[in-house]
């Protein structure tokens, strides 16, 4: 038979922080990775249309650091779905000036 800990034993023991940490860093991972999955799925070309270029370097800064920590962390994220996400970063810098490209290009 199992013996469990009542609730407030729990949370004040030292293994609470630690299976606390655990499970919020798994939650957080599980979210990004249905964040990117979303983003996919999205019609880039129709959120362009209004957006001012700083919007847009800013969404592909985002988007890039989003991708990286999918990969980084080997998020559950379909590789489509990441494919995906960078082609909308070549869309969207593809859409900037020639001297904005070249920043972004050189990042």
């Amino acid at each position: 038979m199992c013996s469990f800990l009542p609730p407030r034993r729990f949370f004040r023991s030292p293994n609470f922080d630690s299976w606390y940490r655990q499970r919020h860093r798994d939650m957080m991972h599980k979210l990004e990775a249905l964040h990117l999955e979303a983003i996919s799925e999205t019609n880039i070309k129709v959120w362009m249309k209004d957006k001012s270029e700083v919007e847009l370097v800013d969404l592909v800064l985002k988007l890039r650091e989003k991708l990286g920590r999918a990969r980084h962390h080997r998020l559950p994220v379909k590789e489509e779905a990441l494919r995906q996400v960078a082609q909308y970063v070549t869309t969207i810098v593809d859409s900037l000036p020639e001297d904005l490209q070249a920043v972004l290009c050189h990042q």
